[in-house]
Order: C-alpha cells, then sequence, then structure tokens
C-alpha cells in the first residue's frame, strides 16, 4: 500500500473570465502500487480475490510531491 501525494491539471468547462486562473490541484491517493517506471506509477485502490483491477489510475512522476509506503500487519 503506498499514499501519494501529487498535483493534478485542472481545466474548465465553461465561459469564464480569461483572467480567471485554473488552478492545479493538490490530490492524496491510497493504494497498491501496481508498476512504476521512469515517466509513471501505476495505482489501484480496488483489487479482487481473483487479482483483477478496478479503477486504476496512472500518475506522471513529475507531478508527485510525495509518496510513501505503508505497512500493512
Amino acid at each position: 500500500m503506498i499514499l501519494v501525494e501529487w498535483d493534478d491539471s485542472c481545466s474548465s468547462s465553461s465561459w469564464k473570465c480569461r483572467h480567471e486562473p485554473d488552478n492545479i490541484s493538490h490530490c492524496v491517493s491510497l493504494g497498491i502500487l501496481l508498476r512504476e517506471d521512469d515517466r509513471e506509477i501505476e495505482v489501484c485502490p480496488n483489487i479482487s480475490m481473483l487479482g483483477n483491477k478496478l479503477h486504476s489510475f496512472a500518475i506522471p512522476k513529475g507531478c508527485i510531491r510525495r509518496m510513501r509506503v505503508l505497512c500493512l500487519k
């Protein structure tokens, strides 16, 4: 299990003043580290007893602020 703090991009889908910023979102995710390479990590919060995954997502390493491995007992 890992806890990842990361920055996500942001966009708007409605009209607004061009001087209003679209700010990045600071996110926290908790899940199982499925894989890691030089560019990204893949995190999954849900894995079945059969080994199937649900809702996994990739986070670019450049967006990660902090990543901690959690001990399970």
